[in-house]
């Protein structure tokens, strides 16, 4: 027999387990390293040879050609259970002949080839996942920066739409304003059972009413009041906005009052804040609108979107006064109808004295269904303690302020209850006695009090028969009279001007200028008003205006009945505005007049743009408002006024109407 080559034989048996991996079993030669050689199959049953992947691992071993292999075969297919036994001969780097069966380890021998597989394979994963999220990354910074711009967009919109509410609104009537530096406050005890029952029904979940009143004569402590509830519910984030009215302080004009509202509740909630945007950026003029269209489309339909945890209060102080009675009627009126139709999310709180115009309103069949009332009596017991509890803390202060003057035990008891026996329950008049005792113009604690306890006592003590504040006339006439005769009529104009013309930007500098006033002559005519007044001192006279500290003064100043010749002359107030106007412009003949008090050359260009932008209307409302008897010397200023200037731009419409007005006085003039 023919020596023939050695060959393996490759024999087809049964895989008794499944779960065996290794379904290619390589026969090594006797005396060889397993090591050396290593075996792949190309795992693809439908090829007729299979092809093998032969790697020398030992460069000395010798080459394998020749070689066989014994396959340990799966069937094909199960049902059948075929195999088929057949030897495979190792030609170079191809079984041949081989056939039925499937590989299912593709590799075979001492793993170096898995091993440089596996790490392709991971190589190329890891590629991909790199690749992934760098993708992963540009799409998420893509969408962090649409997200970006889209609400800095958001943002920028925001802030005009707030810009535009600020300007059509009244930001010094707000809780926090500069102006309201000296509102009104009570301490922890003033009026604590009603403070204590309108924080109650604010935090009610069950109270149906949403609408609180809450009135009183004037100088009872109800600014105090909604002061301090304020100042408490902002604290727990349930404040949404207020309105502080003023007549005194100019801010009375009603058509600044919803869109101040407008602008706090969209600062108060974010989502608030999102729908009005919209708003207001979709129509532009929509704050054009009247009142009751601008409560509906601002604050009825953007709240009914929101959802509270409880609803947040909206407080409207002093709406009596408002200067417009029809404007304090339907405030009321908006208010309830958007009650009673139960949709309110918002509780409203509105103070003011009892006006027979709201009384009618407020007791009317409808509102008391959904209205819920407080009044702050003077003669009740709380009120007239918390007029000696603010007596004693007044005095407390001004002993600190002045300890080189007064003793520890100044003032006296009985002169805190003689005091206190005269206020009545007023917290008004309770501290106006410590402003006017404490006035450090005078800087005569003692002296004052002497003053105020000599005068309370010659009146006696006032009756509940007489006027309300009948003991506050009294100390105004007091401290009125002690101003010189000769600077009173420079007091009476500036007081005129500042509470009857309502001049927003005549700071006490412009004011002082346009009356042609030196800063000596403009203090002087008003150092015994500190204590009624707030009068802001020279450095700040170019930003702020001259305030009073109660509506009860003002009343007196134009109530004929109680100031006397004390109040208002109101018949040369408009003539001397008038003269002055027209004065003014005629300087403007030759450039802008020179001041008669100008700290600076930059304040001097402010003070004349704020005399000139108001310049006209001053001017025409004045000669308006001038009686016959007093117009012969408006009309010879008339003739000897300029009327060929140039005032075109803002003032061309005040100008026409001054020209109709010449033309008229003219015509009556000689009638005279």
């Amino acid at each position: 027999m023919p020596k023939e080559k050695k060959q393996k034989k490759i024999k087809h048996t049964r895989n008794n387990s499944p779960s065996d991996s290794s379904n290619i079993r390589r026969q090594t030669p006797r005396g060889q390293n397993s090591q050396d050689l290593a075996v792949v199959l190309a795992p693809d049953p439908t090829l007729s040879s299979l092809k093998l992947v032969k790697r020398r691992v030992n460069a000395s071993s010798p080459s394998h050609d020749g070689e066989t292999a014994i396959l340990n075969n799966t069937p094909v297919d199960n049902s059948t259970s075929m195999y088929h036994a057949r030897q495979v001969t190792i030609r170079g780097d191809t079984f041949t002949g081989a056939h039925d069966f499937i590989i299912q380890n593709a590799n075979i021998g001492d793993g170096i080839q898995r091993e440089e597989w596996r790490s392709a394979e991971q190589e190329r994963r890891a590629r991909e996942e790199r690749i992934n999220a760098e993708e992963r990354k540009a799409r998420l910074e893509a969408r962090d920066e649409i997200e970006r711009r889209t609400e800095e967009e958001r943002q920028r919109q925001a802030a005009i739409v707030l810009e535009k509410l600020a300007g059509k609104g009244l930001p010094s009537a707000m809780l926090d304003s500069k102006e309201r530096t000296y509102a009104p406050a009570c301490n922890g005890d003033t009026r604590r059972t009603i403070r204590s029952r309108i924080v109650k029904w604010v935090h009610g979940k069950g109270e149906n009413r949403r609408l609180l009143w809450l009135f009183g004569p004037a100088a009872v402590g109800k600014s105090a009041v909604a002061q301090i509830v304020a100042e408490e519910l902002k604290q727990e984030g349930l404040l949404g906005a207020v309105f502080f009215f003023s007549r005194p302080n100019n801010r009375s004009d009603p058509d600044v009052v919803i869109p101040t509202l407008v602008y706090q509740l969209a600062l108060w909630n974010p989502e608030y804040r999102r729908i009005i945007t919209q708003k207001l950026t979709m129509n532009p003029i929509l704050l054009s609108k009247n009142r009751r269209s601008l409560f509906h489309e601002l604050i009825i339909e953007p709240v009914l979107a929101l959802t509270f945890h409880q609803p947040p209060l909206v407080i409207l102080d002093g709406l009596d006064e408002c200067r417009d009675r029809d404007a304090q009627c339907e405030f009321i009126q908006m208010i309830m109808d958007y009650v009673k139709e139960g949709k309110s999310r918002l509780r409203w709180a509105i103070c003011s004295r009892a006006e027979p115009d709201l009384k009618s309103v407020f007791f009317s069949e409808d509102c008391q269904e959904i209205c819920l009332y407080e009044e702050l009596d003077i003669d009740h017991d709380e009120a007239q303690a918390d007029a000696k509890r603010i007596l004693v803390k007044g005095f407390e202060d001004i002993r600190k302020r002045f300890s080189d003057q007064v003793t520890q035990d100044w003032p006296a008891e009985n002169d805190i209850q003689v005091i206190a026996n005269h206020a009545l329950g007023h917290l008004g008049f309770a501290a106006f006695i410590v402003r006017f005792v404490g006035d450090k113009e005078y800087d005569d604690p003692s002296g004052q009090l002497k003053v105020c306890l000599k005068f309370l006592q010659c009146h006696g003590t006032p009756e509940f028969g007489l006027h309300p504040l009948h003991a506050l006339d009294l100390l105004y006439t007091q401290i009125l009279s002690d101003i010189p005769v000769t600077i009173f009529p420079i007091t009476q104009r500036i007081l005129g001007i500042s509470f009857l013309y309502h001049q927003e930007v005549y700071d006490a500098l412009a004011l002082a200028n346009f009356l042609g006033l030196d800063r000596a002559t403009f203090y002087r005519a008003l150092r015994c008003l500190h204590s009624v007044l707030f009068i802001p001192p020279p450095s700040g006279a170019g930003l702020n205006r001259i305030t009073a500290y109660h509506a009860s003064f003002t009343d007196y100043l134009k109530d004929k009945a109680r100031s006397g010749k004390l109040g208002l002359n109101e018949d040369d107030l408009h003539l001397h505005v008038a003269l002055r106007g027209l004065r003014w412009l005629d300087l403007s003949r030759d450039g802008f007049a020179e001041l008669s008090w100008a700290p600076s050359q930059v304040i001097r260009l402010k003070v004349l743009l704020g005399i000139y932008s108001t310049l006209f209307e001053s001017c025409w409302l004045a000669c308006t408002r001038v009686p016959r008897p007093y117009l012969a010397p408006l009309i010879e200023a008339l003739e000897n006024f300029d009327f060929g200037l140039d005032y075109s731009g803002q003032w061309s419409s005040w100008f026409r109407a001054l020209c109709d007005f010449y033309s008229m006085a003219c015509f009556i003039g000689p009638k005279l």
